[in-house]
């Protein structure tokens, strides 16, 4: 690939850049699996070299896909900034609401490697409004208590396994919508928002009849934990721009800390490390005192005087 970007420049015929675009892009994801971004970034960068000069009306496909990757790319390379500015284009550009949710969802992944969670949770609610769906970042119990229900009876005398037989979800906006719903569902757990019980409950409950097979073991453990807890954590006030008036909600702690299989996994590690502790040491001991022994042996007898 390399060799024909370096001769890129001699092409004449008016197809052959916009193949060259398409390689690189295929190069781009080849390197993306083997976690090379930065060799990524280069791909892309030359295939987006290679666009015509209104590049969003002339080649609207290849310019979302170089677009949306690239923001990715920059990203994962530890480029956060210039990655939200790539997907402000794609936002910007974006031909179809479907699009416009797949460059959100992406905004929202950058904003949470970012760390900045507030941010992404507003991200997503503005992606979700294009779909009708217009929620509070901190909404009440109440406000979500409809969605719980509505849930728990489509559920109720279910098992998993039956769940996981249903259709796979087949219209590609609902199911970018719940990409974006997974997206968040990180942001708003750690932020103690009552949109974490909302997301669940959306991926869990369908547009009738369809069901994303592939992620309904894991939501379906998700609702029945939320059926038992309810989040005690204080909301707090925001601004009429939607920040924090006062100070950030407590995060939660990281599972590896807490509770859960991560954490644990953690303190049984701890605990079997504090185990092996005692016969560590016995080991020490036993080899200082052969040490020693055969030091004592080796060494030369004085003659008694």
């Amino acid at each position: 690939m390399n060799h024909l970007n370096r001769a890129g420049d001699l092409i004449r015929e008016p197809a052959a850049p916009l193949e060259l675009a398409r390689m690189n892009l295929r190069a781009a994801e080849r390197a993306e699996e083997s976690s090379a971004f930065d060799a990524a970034l280069k791909y892309l960068a030359e295939g987006i070299a290679r666009l015509p000069d209104d590049p969003w009306a002339a080649e609207y496909e290849l310019s979302f896909a170089l677009t949306t990757k690239m923001g990715l790319m920059q990203a994962l390379s530890g480029r956060p900034d210039d990655a939200l500015a790539t997907l402000d284009q794609a936002v910007v550009h974006g031909g179809s609401r479907l699009d416009k949710t797949r460059a959100y969802g992406l905004k929202v992944r950058v904003h949470i490697l970012k760390g900045d969670l507030h941010t992404a949770l507003i991200e997503g609610l503005v992606a979700l409004r294009a779909f009708g769906i217009d929620l509070p970042p901190f909404p009440s119990n109440e406000a979500v208590a409809g969605d719980v229900e509505a849930t728990l009876k489509f559920i109720e005398g279910r098992s998993m396994e039956s769940l996981c037989d249903l259709p796979m979800l087949a219209d590609p906006e609902i199911a970018v919508l719940h990409s974006v719903l997974e997206e968040m569902i990180s942001s708003c757990y750690f932020l103690a928002s009552n949109n974490f019980g909302f997301c669940v409950m959306k991926i869990l409950h369908p547009p009738p009849g369809s069901r994303r097979r592939d992620r309904l073991p894991g939501e379906l453990a998700r609702a029945r934990r939320l059926h038992a807890r309810s989040h005690r954590a204080p909301r707090p006030a925001l601004d009429a721009g939607g920040g924090f008036a006062g100070e950030r909600p407590p995060l939660r702690r990281a599972r590896g800390q807490g509770g859960g299989p991560h954490g644990r996994a953690l303190r049984g590690a701890r605990r079997a490390q504090r185990g092996a502790r005692p016969a560590r040491r016995a080991l020490r001991r036993a080899g200082a005192r052969a040490g020693g022994e055969d030091a004592g042996a080796a060494r030369p007898h004085r003659a008694a005087t």
